[in-house]
């Protein structure tokens, strides 16, 4: 099994992979497939990114061979095309229910063609699977994968592109070509002040208009860590809406707000922040103290003008401070403090919903935005009825 990432590393030796019965077998594979080269083209469209990535492979072996390329997907990212070129032939993706589509896929490999069967991973739903049958000895494959995102901006207010590195799960070792070509085109409602990276040089240009732009890497590097794109807009704020119409005449419309909320300099804003901590049997041992150690960091922390309160918890709760949070100050941080020190994981079982239910049913705190920071080793039963309940108190409380 050839596995890589949809960040563009090269193959890993394949598995054994168990073939239809038919007239003349591929090849079980039991070498890296020679990876030629890597292209990614990037479409970015106000907040959504539409990237495309080319591969370029080859069977240098004198028998035909079955492989599975392997891929991994982001969060909020989705595959909307999948195509396949041997020989000179193009093979495009087609959506089919699961159990049809690995019949075609069987039926297609037994009668000694081309097939290609891409599934998601039932194990993982961020992994996609691509086995792609009968490639002839001798020939190159290509594979094109595009998939769309939605950006977002960061804490300075710079729209944010990440192509992803390999992380330990999905690492793989190959001695494959594995540079990259790399370009970024960018169309924005608002111009575009500044195009940057933090993680890889870069070359840019202005396109005609001054809302548009080119980025490409400075040279034809392998992407051994994130690539990050950094855009800086004229407006930011300003809403914008999209319509597109596909192939088939439907029409599709985004509309997107970055809002902007100003804060007059002499405004000040405070929060409620309340500690729920874990102290039942299991914390017992290193987990009490680790979150001994990060207590004492957030209270070293809180801002002048919070108000807090530590709430142990097992089978019943322990406030500190038995009439509701308090204000921040030396009075208080040093009974905290204290609290922290002494306290131990002796409150018997672990029932994160009993503390959530009070602190819940009381109203938030006038002009302070309650928080609630939840430090536990996460051995809880009914984890799912917590995370509903915390759901219908969103509008009121972070968590």
């Amino acid at each position: 099994m050839c596995r890589i990432r949809s960040n563009l590393r090269g193959p890993r030796r394949p598995s054994r992979v168990i073939m239809p019965t038919q007239p003349v077998q591929p090849k079980e594979p039991d070498f890296e497939i020679p990876l030629q080269s890597t292209k990614v083209d990037v479409q970015i469209v106000d907040f959504i990114a539409t990237t495309t990535i080319t591969q370029q492979y080859k069977n240098s072996e004198s028998d035909p061979i079955e492989a599975q390329y392997q891929f991994l997907l982001e969060d909020k990212q989705t595959v909307t095309d999948f195509t396949a070129i041997i020989d000179g032939k193009t093979i495009k993706g087609e959506v089919q229910e699961k159990e049809e589509a690995k019949n075609t896929y069987s039926d297609a490999i037994a009668s000694g063609g081309g097939a290609y069967l891409l599934e998601q991973n039932e194990d993982d739903a961020n992994v996609f699977s691509v086995s792609v049958g009968n490639i002839p000895p001798g020939k190159e494959l290509q594979i094109k994968i595009t998939y769309v995102q939605e950006l977002e901006f960061d804490y300075e207010g710079r729209l944010i592109f990440i192509i992803p590195s390999e992380s330990d799960k999905y690492a793989v070792q190959s001695t494959a070509i594995s540079a990259v070509q790399l370009e970024v085109n960018l169309k924005m409602t608002s111009n575009i002040k500044q195009v940057s990276s933090p993680t890889h040089p870069i070359s840019f240009e202005f396109g005609d208009e001054p809302n548009e732009a080119k980025v490409t890497l400075s040279s034809t590097n392998e992407i051994t860590k994130d690539f990050i794109l950094q855009t800086k807009l004229a407006k930011p704020h300003t809403p914008i809406g999209t319509i597109q119409k596909d192939s088939k005449g439907r029409y599709t419309l985004m509309a997107a707000l970055y809002p902007e909320f100003k804060q007059s300099d002499d405004e000040e804003i405070y929060t409620e922040m309340i500690f729920l901590i874990d102290r039942s049997g299991s914390m017992a041992g290193s987990s009490i103290e680790q979150v001994r150690q990060t207590l004492l960091i957030f209270l070293r922390s809180l801002s002048e003008g919070t108000k807090f309160n530590l709430i142990g918890f097992g089978s019943r709760s322990e406030p500190l401070f038995k009439s509701g949070s308090v204000q921040y100050n030396e009075e208080t941080l040093e009974k905290a403090t204290g609290y922290v020190k002494n306290m131990k994981a002796d409150l018997g079982g672990t029932n994160i919903l009993l503390p959530l239910q009070l602190i819940l049913k009381e109203a938030p705190l006038k002009g302070y935005p309650r928080q609630i920071f939840l430090l536990t080793d996460g051995e809880v039963s009914n984890t799912q009825q917590c995370i509903d309940f915390v759901r219908q108190h969103a509008d009121t409380t972070r968590a």
